[in-house]
């Protein structure tokens, strides 16, 4: 797995320490998301790309 600036957990089980990652991760992207359209400015495009 890459690593993820500051993306990191510690829990006492794996299930735990899972889904701990997850919101994390989820955070730090919606986090990035809302820096890059305020850096981008007025006008910019988003596109939702599913994988």
């Amino acid at each position: 797995m890459e690593e993820v600036p500051g993306v990191n957990a510690q829990e006492q089980s794996r299930e735990a320490l899972l889904e701990s990652l997850r919101e994390v991760l989820r955070e730090a992207l919606e986090f990035n998301r809302q820096d890059a359209l305020e850096a981008a400015g007025p006008g910019a495009e988003e596109l939702a790309l599913l994988l």
